[in-house]
């Protein structure tokens, strides 16, 4: 009888798991993916190619205030070898909301950085799509004017 019950819970367990996954809020994934972003922050500071590569999809764009666009090889390649010197960067508004399992972050993050021996502080909007389930797809930054 016991070998019965535990091969009826281990059919069924991954049904529930499956169940509980696809259960979470709306609130749980925007969540998850503000989570991604605040790490995002965190690796760019440290210029950690690694780190930045696990959160962004292989997919991942990038479109500049300048309007410079770049797939996420190249924008990594950029970030290791910027030579920006991070005091701070943080995000100090940001909204999620989620539609299914896609989330779209809107927001400003302000940066203090050292640019070739100069103090540069900037506060940037941005709009992040991404996905409650894996890494960020897509960006758009826009510099306030």
């Amino acid at each position: 009888m016991r070998t019965l019950i535990a091969l009826a819970g281990a059919l069924f367990l991954p049904f529930l798991v499956i169940g509980a996954q696809t259960g979470k809020t709306a609130a749980d994934k925007s969540q998850s993916v503000i989570n991604l972003e605040n790490a995002w922050n965190q690796a760019e500071v440290r210029h950690d190619g690694d780190a930045l590569k696990l959160l962004l999809a292989a997919t991942f764009t990038y479109t500049d205030y300048d309007g410079s666009f770049m797939e996420r090889d190249e924008w990594l390649k950029r970030v290791q070898g910027e030579s920006k010197d991070y005091r701070e960067m943080a995000n100090v508004a940001q909204t999620a909301r989620a539609y299914g399992d896609v989330v779209v972050v809107t927001g400003i993050y302000v940066e203090k950085l050292k640019i070739k021996g100069k103090n540069v502080d900037r506060r940037v909007r941005f709009t992040d799509t991404g996905f409650s389930k894996t890494a960020i797809g897509n960006v758009s930054r826009v510099s306030p004017r």
